[in-house]
């Protein structure tokens, strides 16, 4: 089987080869430079950005925990390795996981020597937590989850599966589903806790929101929408659904921050076709403040958006092939949240923020009369704002609790 996967990475890598720079990095021909080993040493996780950031609390706890233990922060992407260098800056490195070949990760490995390897959320690699094991590391996932797809293609594939998820010493998963999920694909019971949603704790730094929309032309009596992380085929019904309302509010604004950035020229051309006048980030200087709609074609900018919104709206949420995304982002800054039916990604978390009355989960066909309301009723944005206030203090304290089991499963070390 191990020879088979190898197969299957060399055929995926000849069609990502173009895509990816550092190509020595990414095959292990260059190796990472890492520091004389002193006690243990850590090799943490993650694959993007937004999993990068919710490793970051984790991360400072356990370095509390181990101040004279080396740590490794090993990223997948581009924008997570940079993310890593700057919420990370206290790791004694950060490095790209290179391509899952067999022989490409005994180089990678060994080089690290790690006696401890911690994966956040959902990124599984055979190799990756096979040698790891092999080379004597205790191997945990934290903030586990199995989307629904995902979980589908892992029954089907059941000889891949159990290996690969027998690869680890515990699992820390978000919720009692996701819980249920890696029992059903095999794992030991007795492996699994759950912890919680390592997301709810990643620190939100709070910003100068005057000057942020004086920058991007908003005045005092403006009403702003952010439309967040949205994907093909959501921008143009999100936009025909509440152009009626562009329209009859003359002071309201929408701010569209796509999910995926190589679609950022595809969403403008979009928006430009809509009539109404329209500016990206990229050209703000040449603003003239008459602007209905602002299209953010940079990364790392979501979070500022959702503190200068009256109103969040998270896509990946409106189609039917999709699968929901991060609704806690925006009531961490207080911004009222609403998000589409399709959220089966997120189905612990809908029903915390549904039961504590702290955002909406609307149809297309219901938003423009929803939106309409609450930008009418100040009093039910007020008290929906207090409930997210109430609501991300319980949420907190993934990162704690995640750090006690793994002290505890490493003590011996």
């Amino acid at each position: 089987m191990h020879f088979l996967y190898d197969c299957i990475q060399c055929v995926c890598a000849l069609f990502m080869l173009s895509k990816l720079g550092h190509i020595s990095t990414y095959l292990s021909l260059s190796l990472p430079e890492v520091k004389p080993k002193t006690g243990k040493v850590f090799l943490l996780y993650a694959v993007s950005m937004g999993e990068t950031k919710a490793a970051s609390a984790l991360f400072h706890k356990m370095k509390e925990l181990y101040p004279k233990d080396q740590f490794y922060i090993v990223s997948r992407t581009q924008t997570g390795h940079l993310e890593a260098k700057k919420s990370m800056k206290g790791a004694d490195g950060h490095f790209i996981l290179p391509i899952d070949f067999s022989w490409a990760m005994k180089r990678f490995i060994g080089r690290i020597s790690p006696d401890v390897v911690i994966t956040i959320e959902s990124d599984f690699w055979l190799n990756f937590l096979r040698i790891s094991k092999e080379y004597g590391a205790k191997v945990f996932l934290v903030s586990g989850r199995v989307s629904e797809t995902s979980f589908k293609r892992f029954k089907t594939f059941s000889f891949f599966s159990k290996p690969l998820f027998s690869c680890f010493d515990l699992i820390a998963a978000q919720n009692d589903l996701f819980k249920e999920r890696f029992i059903s694909l095999g794992v030991d019971p007795s492996k699994i806790t759950v912890t919680g949603n390592l997301k709810f704790d990643t620190p939100f730094t709070r910003i100068d929101t005057t000057e942020l929309k004086r920058s991007l032309g908003l005045g005092e009596q403006d009403q702003v929408i952010v439309l967040a992380s949205t994907h093909a085929g959501e921008e143009e019904e999100l936009l025909k659904a509440l152009t009626p309302l562009l329209e009859k509010i003359p002071h309201l604004k929408l701010i569209f921050v796509p999910r995926h950035p190589e679609r950022f020229s595809s969403v403008e051309n979009l928006l430009l076709g809509s009539s109404l006048p329209m500016i990206s980030y990229s050209r703000i200087q040449q603003k003239t403040g008459d602007e209905r709609i602002v299209l953010i074609d940079a990364m790392g900018r979501l979070l500022s958006m959702y503190q200068i919104a009256d109103l969040a709206i998270v896509g990946g949420s409106f189609l039917k092939h999709l699968n929901g995304h991060n609704i806690f982002e925006p009531i961490q800054a207080g911004a009222p949240v609403l998000f589409g039916p399709y959220m089966s990604d997120q189905k612990d978390l809908v029903e915390c923020v549904l039961g504590a009355k702290a955002g909406l989960q609307v149809s297309l066909q219901d938003l423009s009369f929803q939106v309409e309301t609450l930008l009418q009723n100040p009093s039910l944005t007020q008290e929906m704002c207090a409930q997210e206030e109430k609501l991300a203090l319980q949420m907190r304290g993934a990162s704690t609790r995640a750090c006690e089991v793994i002290s505890e499963k490493i003590a011996s070390i």
